[in-house]
């Protein structure tokens, strides 16, 4: 099988905190420009088959968590590993050369070593961070939202919905004027 799309992988995140509540459908109804989300395991998966990991990247930076895009392009022959949150890696192999690459390794790496195609090598990536087979990612049903402007607005509701619950410290109190005496005056 060909993969054209990113997956992403929302560490420790539930559903819900997403706050979708629309169409479930098979991973393979999930068409560009929309984005679909699937609980597996204690993460989320989200399904991008614009390939742009955008909405990926906003949605778990306003949560707060680490998050993974791993975009597989059999089409460009192209595929990268992506870590950011509290670790940071960029790993892209297009044409069988490595293109690009910052940051250590991840631990999940290892799993892709040996594999004979890098398709196949990013795939047991995704498995090892998600602790499950691939076949939990195409076995799920995903909510789904309408890409981008969804996405934006998605953002938009969870933060202001983590603003809401958590406390906000007062600002404080003004420092009242002092009056000042200059030579006996005030």
């Amino acid at each position: 099988m060909s993969w054209n799309t990113t997956l992403g992988i929302i560490v420790d995140t539930r559903l819900d905190e997403l706050g979708l509540t629309g169409e479930a459908v098979a991973y393979d109804l999930v068409e560009a420009p929309e984005v679909g989300a699937a609980q597996i395991g204690r993460h989320v998966v989200v399904v991008d088959r614009d390939q742009t990991g955008a909405e990926i990247k906003e949605i778990a930076t306003a949560l707060g968590r680490k998050a993974y895009l791993v975009t597989l392009s059999a089409y460009g022959n192209s595929y990268t590993l992506e870590a950011f949150g509290p670790i940071s890696r960029l790993r892209t192999v297009a044409g069988g050369q490595v293109v690009a690459e910052q940051g250590a390794p991840l631990p999940a790496e290892a799993a892709g070593a040996g594999a004979a195609t890098e398709e196949s090598a990013h795939l047991a990536i995704v498995e090892a961070l998600l602790g499950t087979g691939i076949a939990a990612v195409t076995g799920a049903e995903y909510q789904v939202w309408a890409g981008r402007a969804m996405g934006a607005a998605r953002t938009a509701v969870i933060v202001a919905e983590r603003e809401r619950a958590e406390p906000v410290a007062p600002a404080a109190e003004p420092v009242a004027k002092r009056k000042r005496k200059f030579f006996g005056r005030s």
